[in-house]
């Protein structure tokens, strides 16, 4: 008979060696990506092309990793451990290599998505023995405060190192390091790893391809579209509108397909559930709050001249803020039994204080002090929202359900939301910026003669668009401001719990409707005032 093993290591490896090898694992598998958000600047500048193309290759990582989200179990049963360990570590260094090595944006964005894709299955191998020593109990309101900060500490810090790196140096270097560190972690697990099945061997059969692929295409669709908005001005391109012609038409038929199917690759049933589609849409909306970063980022470097070290260095900030969050939340959940609504209130609070901050902190000269709360805050509101918002999510829901819905989840946490609103927000800003500056110049007197001397309209042009672009800030901190005032109303009138028989039975009193008989612990309806 098989003898199975659901570890990873082998049984006379020590205890603390094998924590020290889960921790050595999870920076490839938390920080290696085919592009990094702080070096996309850097990136368009070193390949000569527009910055929309690497910011839809960072958005694949993100599609990849949710297209082996629902199938993450399938290839465990079939693969050993060792085997998706070592696999995913050896196509993440081949696919870092490309990138290091080609000037195709094309062929960025491809890598890309496969790194996304082969890198969850080797993750989950990780997270899993993370998971029973955070939370033996699986205790989602233990698990969730600790486990977060850990992934976005990691996560963050592997964009920081990456932009010190493309600062000092080149931003290929980061590639090259990353494939060094992989293949020597891979060295480690051909030791340390057993080569025994953690469960009996299923055969990758009726795999439902179709629709996987209906799902890649799906996601790029929607990714180019948000991506390249900007740049063909909306609607009035006809690559856009064929394109979302395209994404309706494939999407319908996806949706199709995941109701026929005998084993549909995601169960869309789960979008009945009020806790899921209550979630996506909260977690939706943090995009506004999470776009409303390029705006900062572009007043940074425009007006204030921050090199992409000092941005680096501020975004770092929010660090602190997820940490002290996730430690109310922890605190708020086991220690106080309180409500998850009062958290993400919370976080949409955190939020409006940081971009009301930055509303006033707009200005020609400021201290880089000045921008440390607002990003403490950013996090706060991040840590508030991911812990709050997730636990809500899997709220009653069966082991059947619980992965489509997370995969729903954090698609939309993390790509959806941000891509969408971020393509509001950036084409909006530019048209701020745009008119903002014709109005600047049509004030420019033509009849100065001694301005025109000293270099006329010319001389001015740097004056105006700098004027242009904190006019246009300060009012996209504005409507970010209204945003926040907006998702807070809504979170406070939204149902989080299921409401107690006492509330049911005095709604009921108050319709005008008869309640004797009811009862409440013994109790009966007598108990309730009657209304006039």
């Amino acid at each position: 008979m098989a003898q199975y093993n659901r570890g990873l290591f082998h049984e006379w490896v020590p205890k603390p060696v094998q924590l020290l090898l889960i921790l050595l694992g999870l920076p490839p598998y938390l920080g290696v990506n085919g592009v990094y958000s702080g070096n996309i600047m850097l990136m368009s500048n070193g390949l000569n092309s527009i910055t929309e193309f690497f910011m839809m290759a960072n958005n694949s990582s993100y599609i990849g990793m949710m297209v082996m989200m629902p199938l993450s179990f399938r290839i465990k049963q079939y693969f050993r451990s060792k085997e998706i360990v070592l696999g995913s570590l050896l196509l993440m260094s081949f696919f870092s290599m490309i990138v290091y090595t080609t000037d195709s944006e094309p062929l960025i964005i491809v890598c890309t998505l496969l790194i996304g894709m082969v890198k969850f299955s080797g993750m989950l191998e990780f997270l899993l023995p993370v998971i029973f020593i955070i939370s033996p109990q699986m205790k989602r309101e233990i698990f969730y405060p600790i486990f977060y900060p850990i992934a976005v500490v990691l996560g963050l810090a592997g964009v920081y190192w990456a932009s010190m790196l493309a600062y000092k140096y080149d931003w290929r270097q980061v590639y090259l390091i990353y494939t060094i560190y992989m293949l020597c972690f891979a060295a480690l697990m051909v030791i340390f790893m057993h080569n025994k099945r953690g469960m009996k061997k299923v055969p990758m059969y009726q795999l439902p391809w179709a629709s996987i692929i209906l799902f890649v295409v799906i996601m790029m669709l929607l990714n180019f579209i948000t991506s390249f908005m900007k740049y063909y001005d909306w609607f009035h391109s006809p690559v856009i509108v064929y394109s979302t012609i395209a994404l309706l038409v494939v999407m319908a038929v996806f949706v199709y397909r995941q109701t026929v199917l005998k084993r549909p690759y995601m169960k869309l049933q789960v979008f009945k559930k009020k806790t899921v589609y209550g979630s996506l849409l909260l977690i939706s909306l943090m995009g506004i709050f999470l776009a409303g970063t390029s705006v900062q980022t572009t007043y940074f470097v425009g007006v204030l001249k921050y090199s992409n070290e000092t941005i680096a260095g501020l975004t770092f900030l929010m660090v602190p803020g997820f940490i002290i969050a996730s430690a109310v939340c922890y605190i708020w959940l086991n220690k106080l039994s309180r409500k998850l609504k009062e958290l993400v209130i919370m976080g949409f609070v955190s939020f409006l204080l940081s971009y009301l901050m930055m509303y006033f902190l707009v200005t020609p000269i400021s201290e880089i002090s000045y921008f440390v709360a607002p990003n403490i805050l950013k996090g706060m509101g991040m840590g508030f929202l991911y812990v709050a918002l997730t636990a809500y999510n899997a709220r009653n829901l069966t082991m059947d359900e619980m992965f489509p819905a997370a995969t729903l989840f954090v698609l939309f946490r993390s790509f959806v939301g941000t891509a969408i609103f971020g393509a509001v927000i950036n084409w909006g800003f530019y048209k701020l910026r745009v008119q903002h500056g014709i109005d600047l110049a049509g004030a420019i007197d033509p009849a100065d003669t001694l301005g025109m001397m000293r270099g006329g309209a010319m001389r001015l042009y740097g004056p105006v668009q700098i004027q242009a672009l904190l006019i246009s800030a300060k009012q996209m901190f504005g409507f970010i401001v209204i945003a926040a005032i907006v998702a807070i109303i809504f979170v406070i009138q939204h149902r989080f719990e299921v409401p107690s028989r006492r509330f049911v039975l005095f709604n009921k009193r108050l319709a005008g409707h008869d309640i004797d008989g009811y009862k409440i612990k013994g109790a009966t309806a007598e108990v309730f005032p009657t209304v006039i």
